[in-house]
């Protein structure tokens, strides 16, 4: 006997048995014969769909600096470390000013000796002792010495390194007995007290987004802690390789411990949909051109095809197709066709986007 007849036997044996086996209390139905797919379901709900975009960034301080030499010397002295905190104007370093002093001593010298001549001259003009011609050079030699000695003063002073902005030295490269060269960087400055975040966000999302948006930062470093930022600058430009264009966050809190170089978590919510259909994402069965789902109804799998929305985390807004109670088959779905007989297990109902940002 071959295997196909072999299994034929046994079928039609275990009818025969079956239905023997239930003589006593009757036929039974067509019906209750039918097989019955297992398939688990969700009751669709109705809430609000909150959008949300989670990307990461790096901090960057809005206001950074390299200090430089403004003049060339020895350094004498270093009055500031890495990490310190300083104040606008505050003195870093020292470099020897000797060669700056001397020259303010010897153009002040000039300068007193071009004002005695000037203050001359005026007399002379009283008296029409000399003319007009000498009167002017003498007025103009005055005022190119001025600035002359204006500048020698201006090195003077620049041989003081001094904090351009209040900050956090965050590198020093000098240190003292070194000869330091003209503009050659002398420390890096950062102010810790106003923070940025730059992150690239699709296209599809741009439109979403503007200035003032309150966003959340997590850093892992501080963990169970959210600081608050908001969106300063959306850029008007996408690239077009990646499809994204960056946005600037302000970090709105002060006096935080977050500090530049930190990769931090964002999340910013762009969009609240109010009262919608909320659909498991799991429901959704994507073959072919228009997507469908299973409604189950009294034991009996009705084919919808759906209109879907945005979506966000595991559920999506339902345009079309499915109403709030509905129950959707969200697994075994892909063994049913329309009309078929299931056998259901249920399955939480899915919660709405307010409860699990809730969590």
């Amino acid at each position: 006997m071959t295997t196909s007849s072999l299994l034929r036997a046994l079928t039609l044996g275990f009818t025969l048995v079956t239905l023997n086996g239930c003589g006593a209390s009757g036929a039974v139905s067509t019906a209750d014969a039918e097989p019955r797919v297992g398939v688990q379901v969700q009751t669709v709900v109705q809430g609000d769909l909150v959008q949300t975009l989670t990307s990461t960034a790096v901090l960057e301080a809005r206001r950074n600096a390299s200090v430089v030499a403004e003049t060339s010397g020895q350094v004498l002295v270093v009055l500031v470390e890495e990490g310190d905190t300083v104040s606008k104007g505050q003195l870093l370093a020292r470099l020897d000013g000797d060669r700056a002093r001397l020259q303010v001593a010897q153009e002040r010298a000039l300068q007193r000796r071009l004002s005695h001549d000037n203050d001359r001259s005026i007399q002379l003009e009283a008296r029409a002792m000399i003319s007009g011609e000498a009167m002017e050079r003498a007025r103009f030699d005055l005022a190119a010495q001025t600035a002359t000695l204006e500048l020698a003063e201006l090195e003077w002073a620049h041989r003081e390194i001094r904090a351009p902005f209040a900050g956090v030295i965050t590198r020093r490269h000098i240190k003292p007995g070194q000869t330091l060269a003209l503009h050659a960087a002398a420390f890096e400055l950062a102010d810790f007290s106003a923070l940025e975040a730059r992150l690239s966000v699709p296209e599809a999302a741009l439109a979403a987004l503007a200035p003032g948006q309150a966003a959340e930062l997590i850093a892992d470093a501080f963990p169970g802690i959210g600081f608050r930022a908001k969106v300063a600058r959306v850029a008007a430009v996408v690239d077009g390789k990646s499809g994204t264009a960056p946005v600037v966050l302000d970090v709105e809190e002060t006096g935080t411990p977050l500090r530049p170089g930190q990769l931090v978590r964002v999340r910013l919510q762009f969009a609240r949909i109010a009262a919608a259909v909320l659909l498991p994402k799991a429901a959704v069965i994507a073959a072919g051109v228009e997507p469908y789902v299973f409604v189950i109804d009294q034991g009996i799998a009705h084919r919808r095809a759906v209109a879907l929305g945005p979506e966000q985390g595991d559920r999506v807004q339902a345009l079309s197709g499915v109403d709030p109670g509905n129950e959707v088959a969200v697994l075994g779905q892909n063994q049913l066709s329309d009309q078929d007989r299931v056998s259901v297990i249920r399955s939480p109902a899915l919660a709405t986007v307010d409860a699990v940002a809730a969590r």
